[in-house]
């Protein structure tokens, strides 16, 4: 018996889509023959086989795989600056992979959609009933982080549940990026701080997230699912410089424990420091901390429940 995931079935295409995005890896292969070169081999790499029959969702720029029973969104695109989407108003990565040909991997959590929310904030309940615009709800936040936004409709929104309130995020990993001020600085703070390897690469992914904002509740959700970071990047040390290859063993490890979080959440308290330099000019240590919070992952972008009546 095989030790490696079939794709087929490991991958799924979201209810959500419609029929006519149903393709297999192997519809592309004679469109984009150089991308699927590298692509193939890659997942082959991470312990996948029978890629050619993987369920794939073909964006403007990407090649998107939901996982079916793991609860992770794995989102390949070219020339794609991860520096600049990393703010924790919207998924934060779980990894970052970097493939030759500028090919660029993201793994993201699958969070909760806003259309099934059916807790007590109030802004959250009238975006379900679609009765204010969505974007509303978070253009004040990143506009005061230098963020800027677009496509925030309804069906690109999930939230988290937290002790201390439940929050609106962005699902759609490309809704939200960096404003241009400032490029010079914050790119090179990213590369300066991405150039560690594993754990610390992990711990400095979810630094570097919460230094996007101001807002406190924001900058806890920088935490969130971080023992998935950090198994990731045990499993392959320098997967964001493009350098080695992943443990296998270690690999699988990692999405037994995706799947543990869609099997049985559990209950967490998450904290750690950064440094930051406030309006004064100076640097200061400022706490960041997720509250006590249920962590777990829902398989990626699940058919919405039906509207409020």
């Amino acid at each position: 018996m095989s030790d490696k995931f079939d794709a087929a079935t490991f991958f799924m295409q979201p209810e959500s889509l419609p029929d006519v995005f149903s393709k297999t890896l192997s519809d592309f292969k004679h469109i984009y023959p150089e991308l699927l070169d590298e692509i193939v081999p890659f997942l082959e790499g991470l312990g996948f086989e029978n890629v050619w029959n993987a369920p794939v969702f073909h964006g403007t720029d990407d090649f998107i795989f939901f996982g079916k029973h793991h609860g992770l969104t794995m989102r390949i695109s070219r020339y794609e600056d991860e520096a600049c989407r990393m703010h924790p108003a919207q998924t934060v990565p779980i990894a970052l992979i970097n493939l030759e040909n500028d090919l660029t991997v993201r793994l993201y959590a699958g969070e909760t959609l806003v259309q099934n929310y059916d807790g007590k904030e109030a802004y959250l309940a009238n975006i379900r009933a679609e009765k204010s615009q969505p974007s509303d709800a978070l253009a004040g936040i990143l506009m005061s982080d230098y963020y800027n936004f677009y496509d925030l409709r309804i069906r690109n929104l999930g939230y988290v549940t937290t002790d201390q309130g439940d929050h609106l995020i962005s699902i759609d990993t490309d809704c939200i990026y960096k404003m241009d001020e400032g490029t010079h600085s914050w790119r090179a703070q990213f590369n300066e701080m991405l150039a560690q390897e594993g754990r610390q690469a992990a711990l400095q992914m979810q630094r570097y997230a919460a230094l996007q904002t101001d807002h406190s509740a924001y900058q806890g959700l920088a935490l969130r699912h971080q023992d998935l970071r950090e198994a990731f990047f045990e499993a392959w040390p320098g997967a964001h410089l493009g350098q080695g290859a992943p443990d296998l063993d270690k690999m699988k490890a990692f999405w037994d424990l995706a799947k543990s979080k869609v099997e049985k959440p559990k209950r967490v308290a998450r904290h750690d420091w950064i440094e930051r330099v406030n309006e004064n000019g100076i640097k200061v240590r400022v706490k960041i901390e997720t509250g006590a919070v249920t962590e777990g992952l829902t398989p990626a972008w699940k058919k919405p429940k039906a509207k409020p009546t």
